[in-house]
């Protein structure tokens, strides 16, 4: 039995594990021409996956990102665009600090005590 647990870590697991494949499959072919073809047949695919990105103003510029980012900027192919370092698109993940809120309940009480009869008297909510 495969595992997604056993497999390889997806780059982008928004696009799903068949794009990615699909891009694996891209990195093999040796003919520029074939390669460049598979690659704008992904974009294409990408871009029927991911219709919310078609309301953005330069979304084949970020399609055409994100296959580089899949291919772990390894595929080498004629890009309509500049392909992106990798430095700017690493993903650097910060600890981020949750807030603590101080309920107090007391101020819950009275609601919850008379089964909320009295809250919206009392001008509580």
């Amino acid at each position: 039995m495969d595992y997604n647990t056993e497999r390889k870590k997806l780059f982008l697991p928004e696009y799903g594990r068949n794009v990615q494949q699909m891009v694996d499959y891209a990195l093999t072919i040796e003919d520029r021409d074939q390669r460049n073809l598979v690659a704008r047949s992904i974009i294409a695919v990408m871009g029927t996956l991911m219709p919310l990105l078609r309301d953005q103003v330069d979304f084949k510029h970020k399609l055409w990102d994100h296959l580089a980012i899949m291919s772990d900027f390894k595929l080498d192919i004629d890009s309509p665009y500049p392909t992106p370092l990798r430095e700017k698109t690493s993903r650097k993940t910060t600890s981020s600090t949750i807030r603590s809120f101080n309920i107090k309940a007391q101020t819950l009480w009275p609601c919850i005590g008379d089964n909320g009869k009295n809250c919206c008297r009392n001008g509580r909510w």
